[in-house]
């Protein structure tokens, strides 16, 4: 069972240049470097052994005759299957030895025809010639590969009991095409021409070179004539070979015969590879969509590689793309599968027919910066690759886009626009499916050449082999584009010219000439290359990184022209002008002081300074959230200066209780001769940065069943409310677990206590922006408190009436628990729109006070009236009405 290799390669050969006066020493150090330099090629080298797929289409024209007739590429086939088997490396291969290491008893089976595709590809044949399990090993010096092979008998979704183990795929297979096709051909259903030849692809296992019970070696007629009704008289004629009728499990996935739930020694497999599929759609005019897939880029994958990355497999690989889906588009602690290329069974569900074409997925695209893309229909599926990486607005990277983000293009998003609306080209919205209306137009056949289309369909390809643009696809929508994309312009404003060089040119070309002309202003100066050094300004790094969003998506603006002029023209403007002419550039909060200001910059207007009509002045305006109008908050003259800063009030603090709080300002510049120029609105925050002073002089003592606490009334002018804590140790650390009351006033007198001991005080003053003082701490010893903590647990939950009541400006409220409990007590106004949050945590069994000073959420004094408070712990709610008088 061996044969000897037939080769024809070069040999590597290496010469050691030896002196006749070399000593024996010196010749035996040649010898070991020979040998060290043939280990370091053994170990360098890879060989594998891998089914080389043959489309019936690649046999036809295969003019060296190595392939007789098409094959799937499964490694579970029929019996007598001709298989071709690829033997490859990295390297120039060694003289080949084949061997069949393990065979059925009886088998004669043997490797054959080995032929040179190059020097690091060799291919055989090999035809398993009785059922069972066959490992062909091939070796290359001291390399070795080998395959396991399973030869099997046709048995039929019936009798192989598929359903048994793989209902549910079962069940969606029966809403598919492949699950009735003969039936429908054998009914009239399909094109006039269907006959005999149709259905060795229409049935299991039909393969006229050989005997592995399937269709074609079980009696069946091909009926005269196509009507309803004949499927089901065929059932009943020949019912043995019905068996074997419509494209079943076996059709993809090889013969069960010897599968009974076992996939070991490819018993059962299921591939990927597009041959699998090629055996019947890649033959004649009509069948061509592999043949189309292999001159794509997703049939050639040049990254491949990267689909072994967890952050880069679900889109370099097709296996790992299938495990993204099905794990709920996300990999994580998923086992990356073996990278295999973006093929049929990756876009195309073969189990299910619940989208159009079977698409494997057609869900709403999220980009990068949260935008969730729910245009695009069939397209949407492309989309979950072809989009850039980065969530634009917080990247501060030196990268760009990451090479594919055509979506973010179509869609007119996720690119640095330096605040400015950019205008976008419907192209989404105008086609139905997106990406697949544009790219996978046209037919599968060049009638013109009589051959194999070249550009759309699978090819996917815009340009055809004959590098001529495949302008057909605009036409519906634009007329008569000529016979290049280039050809056609893109007006703006009655303009064509957008690049400034004179002449209006396609938009292609315009496009170049812009990245081009904004490539020069990016250093290094004066050379149109682009890239993101950690040198550049950050405007700079915001405008390569625009170079590269337009430079990636590769359409030179045909995907959205509209948007690729408008985001150049705007990044080389903001290169020119270290930003936007006018625009505010920021807004920051102006540290250590009490809030309630920003310190706003812009850049000035273009007419600042010598002008027909100069700028006179700034006004910065503030948008008031109760207003619709702009409110002037600051103005300053204009001095001919290329920036301007002010420092001007906002409205409210983002503060640590309410979140963040934003206020938006314009900068309007007023011209002397009245005209008036508006920067984009932008946004920013105040904090109060200083927490209040520290309560002063607490002090404690034992009064009654309690403890009466006093202090220093507090000084600072946003002050809202003290906070006491209290802990059986003096390094305890104030928390919610502890907290003992929140209150306006000086005093407090903590009466929930359980025994007698040392009680361990902290308290500390908290203003309107959240910010808290250091911690001013005292503690007290309790002695002959005796059994007065059983008496202080209530049995059931308590709100008292608040006291005083009526009051102002403030009023305690006691609340009792007879078990520990989170507890909420809220103030509501009559409308029961929440007025201010009291209470909200978690408090020990017993009683608890707490101070209201008549103040809101904001720090604002309320007006005098009814108000209704509301205690919510467990499964407690109690309500109380107050009033407060002035």
């Amino acid at each position: 069972m061996m044969i000897g290799g037939k080769h024809n390669i070069n040999y590597f050969t290496q010469h050691l240049l030896i002196n006749k006066g070399d000593t024996l020493m010196n010749k035996v150090i040649a010898v070991l470097l020979i040998l060290v330099c043939a280990a370091s090629m053994a170990f360098s080298q890879t060989l594998t052994l891998d089914p080389m797929g043959v489309a019936p289409r690649q046999a036809e024209e295969d003019s060296t005759d190595i392939f007789e007739h098409g094959y799937s590429a499964l490694l579970n086939v029929g019996v007598e299957t001709r298989m071709y088997l690829r033997a490859s490396s990295d390297t120039t291969l060694a003289p080949l030895t084949w061997t069949v290491t393990s065979a059925p008893d009886g088998s004669e089976a043997d490797v054959a025809d080995e032929t040179e595709l190059d020097s690091a590809n060799y291919v055989v044949s090999f035809v398993p010639d009785l059922e069972g399990t066959y490992v062909v090993e091939v070796t290359d010096g001291a390399n070795t590969a080998t395959l396991t092979i399973n030869a099997g008998v046709y048995e039929g979704i019936a009798d192989g009991g598929c359903n048994f183990c793989h209902a549910d795929k079962v069940t969606e297979w029966e809403g598919t095409g492949h699950a009735s096709m003969l039936e429908r051909g054998l009914d009239g259903a399909l094109s006039a021409g269907y006959g005999a030849s149709c259905i060795g692809c229409h049935t299991v296992g039909n393969d006229p070179f050989a005997n592995n019970n399937g269709f074609d070696d079980r009696t069946f007629v091909f009926p005269d004539t196509l009507y309803p009704g004949v499927y089901a008289a065929t059932l009943a004629a020949y019912p043995d070979a019905m068996k074997l009728a419509n494209i079943q499990c076996e059709s993809c996935h090889g013969p069960g015969s010897a599968h009974m739930g076992d996939v070991t020694d490819s018993k059962m497999v299921a591939s990927l590879d597009a041959q699998a599929c090629a055996i019947c759609h890649d033959e004649g005019s009509h069948h061509a969509f592999p043949a189309q897939w292999r001159m794509s880029v997703h049939g050639n994958p040049t990254t491949l590689s990267r689909g072994t990355r967890s952050s880069c497999a679900e889109c370099h690989s097709g296996s790992a793309f299938n495990a993204w889906v099905e794990n709920g588009k996300d990999l994580t602690g998923v086992t990356i599968p073996t990278p295999e290329p973006i093929s049929c069974a990756v876009c195309h569900d073969p189990h299910s027919a619940e989208n159009e074409h079977q698409m494997r997925m057609v869900d709403d695209v999220v980009l990068g910066n949260g935008l969730v893309v729910s245009d695009g229909g069939n397209g949407k599926l492309c989309m979950n690759c072809h989009k850039g990486r980065r969530d634009t607005p917080t990247y501060t990277g030196t990268s760009g886009p990451h090479h594919g983000p055509q979506t973010d293009v179509l869609v007119g998003a996720n690119a640095y626009t330096f605040g400015k609306i950019l205008p976008s080209s419907p192209h989404l919205q105008a086609t139905e499916n997106a990406c697949a209306d544009c790219h996978m137009a046209g037919g599968i056949w060049d009638d013109a050449r009589d051959e194999v289309a070249s550009s759309g369909g699978h090819s996917f390809s815009m340009v055809n082999s004959y590098g001529e643009d495949h302008v057909e696809v605009c036409e519906p929508c634009h007329g008569d584009v000529g016979t290049s994309f280039n050809e056609k312009k893109y007006f703006f404003q009655g303009n064509a010219d957008h690049d400034g060089d004179g002449t209006e040119e396609g938009n292609q070309e315009e496009i170049h000439g812009l990245l081009e002309e904004l490539g020069m202003l990016l250093p290094p100066l004066g050379s149109p290359e682009v890239d993101l050094p950690d040198e550049y300004t950050e405007t700079e790094r915001k405008a390569a990184f625009n170079y590269l969003f337009i430079e990636e998506d590769r359409s030179s603006g045909v995907h959205n022209p509209a948007f690729a002029v408008a985001l150049l023209k705007v990044s080389i403007q903001a290169v020119m002008n270290s930003s936007l002419d006018g625009e505010i550039v920021a807004i920051e909060d102006v540290p250590n002081d009490q809030g309630k200001q920003v310190h706003l910059v812009w850049d000035s207007m273009a007419d600042d300074g010598i002008a027909d009509d100069p700028i006179e002045k700034y006004l910065v305006k503030r948008f008031d959230d109760d207003s619709t109008a702009w409110t002037t908050v600051s103005e300053v003259t204009a001095t001919g200066s290329a920036r301007y800063a002010l420092v001007v009030p906002t409205l409210f603090d983002s503060t640590i209780a309410a979140g963040q709080h934003l206020t938006t300002f314009v900068v309007s510049a007023i011209s002397k001769g009245g005209m008036v120029y508006t920067s984009s609105e932008a946004s920013g925050y105040s904090l109060d940065n200083l927490a209040p002073m520290a309560p002063q002089n607490l002090g404690g003592a034992v009064a009654g069943n309690g403890i009466a606490l006093t202090w220093d009334k507090a000084t600072d002018k946003d002050f809202n409310y003290f906070a006491l804590y209290r802990g059986t140790s003096a390094d305890f650390v104030p928390g919610e677990a502890n907290l003992v009351a929140k209150m306006s006033e000086n005093t407090y007198v903590d009466d929930a206590l359980s025994s007698d001991g040392t009680y361990y005080y902290k308290l500390s003053a908290i203003d309107h922006s959240g910010n808290q003082s250091k911690f001013a701490d005292v503690s007290v010893v309790v002695d002959a408190l005796g059994e007065i903590a059983d008496s202080k647990i209530p049995d059931t939950y308590i709100l008292n009436q608040n006291y005083p009541n009526p009051f102002n400006p403030s009023t305690t409220i006691r609340f009792g628990l007879p078990e520990a409990q989170d507890v909420r007590i809220v103030v509501y106004n009559l409308l029961g729109k929440p007025v201010r949050t009291l209470v909200n945590g978690n408090f020990a069994a017993g009683y608890h006070n707490v101070t209201w000073d008549g103040r809101n959420e904001h720090g604002q004094v309320v007006s005098a009236s009814m108000y209704i408070y509301r205690l919510e712990s467990g499964a407690a709610t109690i309500t109380n009405k107050m009033l407060l008088i002035k």
